[in-house]
């Protein structure tokens, strides 16, 4: 979907649309052409043409909006200045400034009005590439693309262009980008492309808005009207510019008697929004896509598991309360990595939300997961959604949200400040009504800075719910590092509970496959007397005891439960070492699950295998030739969805799956940790024949390299040597030759450059790798991927 041409129309069917568009000066410099050409240039440009398809004199005064993104909101600013304040020859004598008043709006896409920040790693990249291309003036080029804030202060005077937008009454809608780019395996956020103080200009008739996605895709809508995102366009468009033009237009029309419904559409004005209206899309700014994912993926507990905990007494204690003895209203579930605490609070969850008068929410944080799902921000909007539901006589909680809030709730989202007050007061409502109850897993998955704020948060909750006197009741479960401690709480610590055991008794006998086997009764006794009260060791080890039984190893099953090591990682080692088929095939499907800079899905895996099997070294990318580079995997033979389950399953030797969000993840968090020596054993992985695993930079390095070959590969396959030449036919040539095949492709044009930046920032030089680096080609493929997704 081109939205400006496919639904823009159906909003006002009457308005001209028109677009305009620049090469960007790195196409010139990697073609040996120096481009002089600068912001000021653009935006003469835009001018000449927008004033010759304005038309004649009684068109030239039509009401005028410009719609930019990124840069091309600096060559807008560039030009209504210089039109306004006429300061050149060309300008004056074109009669430009009838274009700057007859604007009326202008609506910014993650402009960077302040420059962006030079420690940004688009920014860094850009510079260093700039100089190592050899550009005669490198500040040129990257300024142009993201310029700094002194150098565009010298170019184009903010403050004449917000004396401009005052005196102009101009209407601003600034749009923001809500999601930065994820780092290392997802593990961190990073800085937005531009920065919330740079895409704003803070002036009192500006209106600010987030777009649910990030720089590069903020204003691309595939799914047409039905786009939550694009409805905010149309909001601005027409509920506000709109109707300032049909005022203007009534305004000017009521001494001569035309028809005051405007030139752009025919609709009546619309109302202000209700404060219903302003509390349901508050309400739905909670929402997020992975609401509830890593809860689902969570497997159920095994039968008659579980069960002894609702007899625990500490747990019957903070669950019935007695006689203020514990207070504070927590439990809190603590064990090893591995012992089965995601599994026992989606047991209890599921016990205690078919209560019948009881109000049950709950957050799973996922280190692995999406960027929300690792942030107490995503935590209180889940919890927030969930309370609230969609019962609108709980809405009233959010009266306490002043004006001001309301409004800088719907133009830029929620923040963590707003929603623990709206939190607060939304407890407080439903536990007039019912008892609240809070579960939360794994904080140990977010960073210890927020979760020592969420836990001190709940402990000011519940003793404010104590002196109203109203029940309130929040669960939390957590490894015991980092140690994260409440002031009161109940704490029950799950590998030291005996029942924990029984537990896995149970388990092991539903699972082992030794049926017909006469020595079954003492595996698993052998089993019950092995010191490791691990969940996941008992998950782990099965599947191997299965497999020798079933290949007819039955007098080798004790010995083999024998030599199965006790303690989680050495049992991690155990299973990359018990054989050596494959060992670089399981190597890179390792680095590729840790080290992906989104998840990947299992087509997405499958291919960049295929794609690994060799890769370039800096010195060898200096002569490689494109058109005899190898590894260009298009994947026309379609798997099926079990198919690459099992592959995942079989290629990773059971340390990945496939969850239910279809990508690629370790079957838990301690695998990671294991790879990445977090959890003390890093010597262990160095004993692996074969198995060089690397650091992290080494990891993105060479993934880095497959990308890169790739985007090579693809382009010379999809295009010819002519039919490159446009970037504005790129689209539709490359959807002809068939682009949709290429399923890792828009991965690796995507984060070709965000694994060099991790591997710069371990200290591996990038200068050979920018200063060949095919920016046209990718240029291309991103331009054809974009036009294959809307077609």
């Amino acid at each position: 979907v081109y939205w400006p041409k496919d639904e823009l129309p159906k909003v006002i069917p009457t308005a001209r649309i028109l677009t305009f568009g620049y090469d960007t000066q790195i196409r010139h410099v990697l073609q040996g052409q120096i481009s002089k050409n600068t912001l000021k240039d653009h935006a003469r440009e835009l001018l000449a043409q927008l004033k010759n398809n304005r038309g004649s004199d009684e068109t030239i005064l039509r009401p005028l909006v410009f719609v930019s993104h990124s840069l091309g909101g600096l060559v807008v600013r560039e030009a209504l200045t210089v039109a306004s304040l006429r300061q050149e020859v060309w300008a004056r004598s074109g009669r430009y400034e009838e274009l700057a008043q007859s604007t009326i709006a202008i609506l910014f896409f993650g402009t960077p009005h302040r420059g962006a920040d030079p420690r940004n790693p688009a920014y860094r990249l850009l510079t260093f590439a700039a100089r190592k291309i050899g550009y005669k003036d490198p500040a040129q080029i990257v300024n142009a693309l993201l310029p700094k804030l002194d150098d565009y202060r010298r170019h184009v005077s903010l403050t004449d262009f917000l004396t401009l937008i005052s005196a102009n009454n101009w209407t601003v809608y600034s749009l923001q980008e809500e999601y930065g780019l994820a780092s290392l395996g997802g593990k961190q956020v990073s800085i937005r492309v531009v920065e919330d103080g740079s895409s704003t200009l803070a002036v009192e008739s500006e209106i600010c808005r987030r777009i649910s996605d990030n720089h590069m895709n903020m204003c691309r809508f595939h799914c047409g009207s039905d786009d939550h995102e694009y409805q905010k366009v149309v909001k601005a468009l027409v509920d506000d510019i709109l109707l300032k033009i049909r005022r203007q237009n009534h305004a000017q029309t009521r001494q001569v008697g035309s028809d005051p419904g405007g030139s752009l559409g025919q609709s009546p004005p619309s109302a202000p929004l209700a404060l219903n209206e302003i509390k349901e899309k508050m309400v739905g700014l909670l929402k997020f896509d992975e609401l509830g994912a890593r809860m689902a993926d969570i497997r159920p507990a095994q039968m008659q598991t579980c069960q002894w905990f609702l007899t625990n007494s500490a747990y019957t204690t903070w669950k019935n309360g007695n006689e203020g003895l514990y207070d504070s209203g927590f439990l809190w579930i603590k064990g090893k990595p591995g012992t089965g605490k995601s599994t026992l609070m989606k047991y209890l969850h599921s016990v205690h939300s078919r209560q019948a008068n009881c109000r049950v929410v709950s957050f799973f944080f996922n280190a692995r997961g999406a960027e929300l799902e690792k942030l107490t921000l995503g935590c209180y909007r889940a919890l927030l959604f969930l309370l609230l539901g969609g019962r609108e006589d709980l809405w009233k909680a959010m009266n306490r949200v002043d004006k001001a809030g309301r409004s800088y709730i719907v133009a830029n989202g929620w923040n963590t400040g707003l929603l623990t007050e709206t939190f607060k007061n939304a407890v407080e409502l439903v536990a007039q009504q019912q008892p609240v109850e809070c579960w939360i897993d794994a904080l140990d998955e977010c960073q210890d800075s927020e979760v020592e704020q969420m836990v001190s948060f709940f402990e000011d909750l519940n003793e404010f719910m104590l002196s109203k006197g109203l029940p309130f009741r929040a669960c939390f479960a957590s490894r015991h590092y980092p140690n994260i401690v409440a002031k009161k709480a109940v704490e029950i610590v799950l590998e030291e509970e005996p029942h924990h055991e029984d537990d896995i008794a149970k388990y092991f006998a539903a699972k082992l496959r030794l049926d017909n086997y006469v020595h079954k009764s003492d595996i698993e006794s052998k089993i019950l007397n092995m010191p490791s009260n691990i969940f996941l060791w008992v998950v782990l080890v099965i599947p191997i005891l299965n497999q020798a039984y079933a290949r007819g190893k039955i007098p080798a099953l004790s010995k083999c439960l024998s030599e199965v090591p006790r303690d989680l990682d050495a049992l991690f080692h155990s299973i990359l070492t018990r054989d050596e088929e494959d060992t670089q095939e399981l190597l890179r499907c390792l680095q590729w699950i840790l080290c992906s800079i989104i998840p990947l899905q299992p087509l997405e895996l499958y291919t960049a295998m295929q794609l690994s099997t060799s890769s370039y070294s800096n010195e060898h990318f200096e002569a490689v030739d494109p058109l005899h580079s190898s590894g260009c995997t298009s994947c026309d033979d379609k798997m099926s969805t079990k198919e690459l389950q099992y592959y995942v399953n079989s290629v990773s030797k059971g340390l990945a799956e496939v969850t239910t969000s279809s990508t690629v993840q370790f079957i838990h968090e301690s695998v990671g940790d294991f790879l990445l020596g977090r959890s003390g054993r890093s010597d262990l992985l160095s004993t692996i024949k074969g198995f060089q695993f690397g650091n992290p930079g080494e990891i993105h390095e060479s993934l880095k390299h497959v990308c890169l070959d790739h985007i090579i590969t693809a382009y010379s396959a999809i295009f010819s040597d002519d039919s490159s030449d446009s970037l504005v036919s790129s689209a539709d040539h490359a959807v002809k030759h068939g682009i949709g095949h290429y399923s890792f492709l828009s991965y690796a044009v995507t984060n070709v450059l965000l694994h060099a930046d991790q591997a710069y920032h371990q200290g591996i030089s990038q200068s050979v790798f920018l200063q060949n680096f095919p920016i046209h080609k990718l240029t291309c493929l991103y331009n054809a991927l974009e036009g294959d997704e809307g077609s």
